[in-house]
């Protein structure tokens, strides 16, 4: 009987509308293929829930001043490194508060796992957000969140030794009469090695309308360091900066696309200054207050001192709001 009615509970909370606002739920489901040149591949799934939709700098519509947000997110993943053969799994439950229309907070609790030919592993993986926005102004996002590095192919040692870490994020992004764009992306890590890693995103870009798209030109900049060389890419300073576009719009009727480029310059310990790019292409067909669909195409690509980087990505992206 206790079964049932919790059970019962948690089927409601997922599958009903808050009791705060009459707000649309939001079904997200993600799958990624990822291949890079060090001999790495790994193909995605994540399943999102949540009661709500929610985003502070630019709201959906009839979005409610204040709400509880509960929700589950699920994760897993194939892949390889080399004859090196993984997968990995994941579950966390979300409850959400929006305070007002300007500020938000989300904490989630949950597991992760990963099993390859060399090691098994499991973690707690807590995290936690914070936000605080004027719509279509600025927002000021801090989060904090535990997961393993070879989500984001930090190799080899993530995957051969399960390697973990603690990260702390204060993201800031602003917009200035609607034509300047500021984007700030700090992160601090501390994997389980000991390592600490300090990685930095700044750009600054000038948007123009050319009905019906939109062009942004600028330029930006990354820094990275790290305390100790570890089993993974692990520079003591790497640096890169350069030129920045990125051009979204619609095609026709329902069809939209984008297009972003980073063209760098990049320096990574005492070698020789090197090249790099970032290249993104997406498609979706629908509307960003209805259910929408969604193809991504990523390129990354680096050259230094006679050595070659590239990755590539595609990813479809499914958004369902009922």
């Amino acid at each position: 009987m206790l079964f049932r009615l919790t059970y019962r509970t948690v089927i409601c909370f997922l599958l009903s509308q808050s009791i705060y606002a009459g707000e649309l739920r939001h079904l997200q489901i993600n799958a990624d293929s990822t291949v890079t040149s060090d001999d790495f591949s790994i193909k995605t799934l994540d399943v999102i829930v949540r009661n709500h939709r929610r985003e502070l700098i630019f709201p959906f519509e009839n979005a409610s001043n204040s709400a509880l947000d509960w929700g589950l997110y699920g994760t897993a993943n194939i892949g390889k490194l080399g004859s090196t053969k993984f997968s990995g799994r994941g579950l966390s439950g979300v409850l959400g508060r929006k305070y007002n229309s300007e500020f938000y907070l989300e904490a989630s609790l949950g597991f992760q796992a990963l099993d390859s030919d060399a090691t098994s592993k499991s973690l707690f993986a807590p995290s936690v957000k914070a936000e605080w926005a004027k719509p279509k102004s600025f927002s000021l996002q801090w989060s904090a969140s535990r997961i393993f590095m070879y989500q984001r192919a930090y190799l080899p040692g993530p995957i051969t030794e399960g390697t973990s870490a603690w990260s702390f994020k204060p993201y800031t992004t602003a917009y200035f009469n609607d034509r300047l764009k500021f984007l700030l992306r700090p992160e601090i890590s501390w994997p389980d090695d000991g390592n600490k890693r300090f990685y930095i995103d700044v750009s600054l870009m000038y948007g123009v309308s050319l009905w019906p798209t939109w062009l942004w030109v600028g330029v930006g900049s990354e820094k990275l360091s790290n305390s100790k060389p570890s089993s993974y890419w692990s520079p003591s300073k790497f640096y890169s900066y350069g030129l920045r576009l990125e051009v979204n719009g619609r095609l026709v009727d329902k069809l939209s696309g984008s297009l972003g480029l980073n063209l760098n310059k990049l320096k990574e310990e005492d070698l020789s200054e090197g090249d790099g790019h970032y290249f993104n292409a997406g498609l979706v067909y629908g509307e960003r207050n209805d259910q929408n669909l969604k193809l991504e195409f990523t390129n990354i690509k680096s050259v230094q001192s006679n050595s070659e980087w590239e990755s590539n990505s595609l990813k479809l992206i499914w958004n369902y709001f009922w």
